[in-house]
């Protein structure tokens, strides 16, 4: 209440997966039921809600990654950003990854985390991986325009950014949205 009364207009949050191993194995102290209710309350606030999820974490298998797939399409957020989980050098992941045997980068050209997945795992292959992240957004946008209260708010945020940003961050939004 206080975020929203001092002018904030969205929160982001970053689930990565659906999936409470994977959630474990990547050490995030996530409680998805604590992740429902802060999206509830945000909502009744009026705040924007965003959640960003990544596919490709070690321990990541088909199931896992539908799994995420089905909680992320159940979630009532507003937005949504799916990418490929992507070990930079210096972080814990990278260190996993190279001490596994299981990266695929050879330049660094190759680290692009909306589309080349660079991690080689035994329970799902990059191509599974790459298709999966391509598609995801539109799996997830065709659960939510079947919805009425969503596509209520979605128009609330487009009256708003009319208001603020005029035709023109209108027309970019639109633009997003129809390229997803």
């Amino acid at each position: 209440y206080n975020m929203k009364k001092a002018g904030c207009i969205g929160i982001k949050f970053g689930m990565e997966s659906g999936d409470p191993e994977i959630l474990k194995n990547i050490n995030k102290p996530l409680h998805l039921n604590r992740l429902e209710s802060l999206l509830k309350v945000c909502t009744r606030l009026g705040l924007k809600t965003h959640v960003s999820v990544s596919f490709g974490h070690i321990g990541e298998t088909e199931a896992t990654i539908r799994s995420t797939m089905k909680y992320a399409t159940k979630l009532d957020t507003d937005s949504i950003q799916f990418s490929l989980a992507t070990p930079y050098p210096g972080t814990r992941f990278y260190a996993e990854v190279v001490a596994q045997g299981m990266l695929a980068a050879a330049t660094w050209e190759d680290y692009d985390p909306t589309h080349n997945p660079i991690v080689q795992l035994p329970g799902v292959t990059r191509e599974v991986l790459k298709h999966t992240e391509s598609k995801a957004h539109g799996t997830w946008l065709r659960h939510k325009v079947l919805k009425p209260a969503w596509l209520y708010r979605q128009a609330g945020f487009l009256i708003y950014i009319l208001r603020r940003q005029g035709i023109g961050g209108l027309f970019s939004r639109l633009k997003r949205a129809y390229d997803i």
